[in-house]
């Protein structure tokens, strides 16, 4: 299996618990896309996650919130998206690495003329 690049938080803390690893890259299950990270973004939530100051239930976690990414591979039962589509998602955690699946429900498509 390839490898990428992630962010993961295993212990609550400053930027100092922001370890970056190998990992694999996961494949898209039937309802699921594969995205390659084009942008993504930092928020506030993502600094009180790693602080602890909002419980999670995940041991080690990437964190990040919202992206933006182009679907590299697609499960079987995706139909409104494609491969080669840029998307965005926002509230869902798993964002600070270079590829990530997510539930085809739970992104947007981004207009062919806007850039990440």
């Amino acid at each position: 299996m390839t490898k990428q690049f992630a962010y993961l938080v295993s212990e609550t803390g400053g930027p100092e618990q922001l370890k970056l690893q190998q990992i694999d890259i996961p494949l898209p299950k039937d309802h699921e896309v594969l995205i390659q990270h084009l942008a993504l973004g930092k928020n506030y939530y993502d600094i009180e996650l790693r602080r602890g100051y909002k419980i999670i239930d995940i041991d080690n976690f990437i964190p990040g919130i919202e992206a933006v990414g182009k679907i590299i591979k697609i499960g079987r039962a995706v139909t409104k998206f494609k491969v080669g589509q840029t998307i965005g998602y926002a509230t869902i955690l798993g964002a600070y690495c270079e590829y990530r699946t997510i539930n085809a429900e739970q992104i947007f498509p981004i207009a062919k003329d806007m850039r990440p």
